[in-house]
């Protein structure tokens, strides 16, 4: 279920931008810049001479004015039940301070808005993407709850694409599908009180629900928020197996129309995913490996199979990889599948050891082709 219009992270472009950069041509520098994450963007949303621009990112809408040395960059969120305005006022005040980083959410007569400038000369092209992609995500994820939470409505109707019937059912049979595969495991796990396991087979039905139907909306914002949890090491593993099967039965017990109210096609102008840097995919799948060499020596089969899968996911489900390395990935994940533990162990410490030796690691981001 992904959009026709998605980033490319063009690397040629991202080189003639920092050279435009460096030679103080920063307007130019970031027209490139644009063009690097999508050329199709400055093209096809452009407004106004090509100095303004109206761009889609999921529910959401980013409006950009060039000047000189400077870009304005506007988001509208929500429009506010005025009942609600101080409630969404403590909220943002508090994403303010603990969650976002490089900028500010505001509130101006009843609409939650973005309104950022950034100063094109003073922020060196790695920072000018930072600031890009924390306004699309969080623009995309917060507008979704704050109407859900607090009776809002969107500032402006989303620019979405409904999936046609044959769609939805596949798309509901397969959440249903991995959502039964996981009751499975967590019933065995449970069986065995093996607590790590039942947290790990949770995080690998969010991803694989993510990954597989890119859901958008309430939901996108649900899994994005329990991925969270379920990552944070502080919080006792038992609540975090709780906060995890609350989304499961949520999920499930999802009406078809509210279900299908989150799968839908959206443009994306900034890709979710980070770069990974191939140095950090290597010690990644090393250390995987000589977890899952440990595990097969102490005949701890299901959890080491687990936990080198659960890894796996992870990068498909975080990382932006190249074409290559998702296919052989994605390759491991669906031939394990079908062995028992023992099997399923020697052949991920197999693959594993291949990718490790293949010239994936020959440049500085493991990215996505462009061919």
């Amino acid at each position: 279920m992904w959009p026709e219009n998605y980033p490319t992270l063009d690397y040629t472009f991202w080189e003639a931008a920092e050279k435009k950069w460096r030679e103080k041509q920063y307007t130019s520098s970031f027209k490139y810049l644009l063009d690097f994450i999508n050329p199709k963007v400055r093209k096809q949303y452009e407004i106004e001479d090509n100095k303004r621009y109206c761009i889609p990112h999921g529910s959401s809408v980013i409006y950009l004015t060039l000047l000189d040395s400077e870009v304005n960059i506007m988001c509208y969120l929500a429009k506010l039940d005025a009942a609600n305005i101080q409630v969404v006022y403590n909220r943002i005040q508090l994403l303010n301070t603990q969650h976002v980083k490089r900028i500010k959410l505001t509130l101006e007569n009843n609409v939650l808005l973005i309104n950022h400038v950034l100063a094109l000369h003073s922020h060196i092209l790695t920072e000018q993407y930072k600031v890009l992609k924390e306004i699309c995500l969080t623009a995309d994820h917060l507008d979704d709850l704050i109407i859900q939470q607090y009776r809002a409505s969107f500032y402006s109707e989303p620019q979405i694409k409904k999936l046609g019937a044959s769609d939805k059912i596949l798309a509901r049979s397969i959440a249903k599908a991995i959502l039964q595969e996981t009751n499975d495991y967590l019933r065995f796990f449970e069986w065995q009180n093996n607590t790590g396991n039942c947290l790990a087979m949770l995080k690998m039905a969010l991803k694989r629900i993510d990954l597989a139907l890119q859901p958008q909306g309430y939901l996108k914002s649900e899994i994005t928020n329990t991925q969270h949890v379920l990552l944070d090491n502080r919080i006792p593993i038992k609540e975090r197996i709780i906060t995890g099967k609350l989304l499961y039965d949520l999920i499930k017990n999802m009406s078809v129309e509210d279900f299908n109210k989150n799968i839908y096609l959206s443009e994306m102008f900034m890709p979710e995913k980070k770069m990974l840097p191939t140095k950090k995919l290597f010690e990644m799948l090393k250390a995987s490996n000589n977890l899952l060499v440990e595990k097969i020596e102490n005949r701890e089969y299901a959890t080491g199979a687990t936990e080198v899968i659960c890894t796996l996911y992870g990068l498909l489900y975080r990382n932006w990889l190249t074409l290559e390395l998702r296919k052989s990935i994605l390759f491991i994940l669906q031939e394990s599948a079908e062995k028992d533990w023992p099997l399923a162990c020697t052949f991920l410490n197999m693959q594993i050891e291949k990718i490790l030796n293949e010239n994936y690691f020959n440049t500085t981001y493991v990215t996505v082709s462009t061919s």
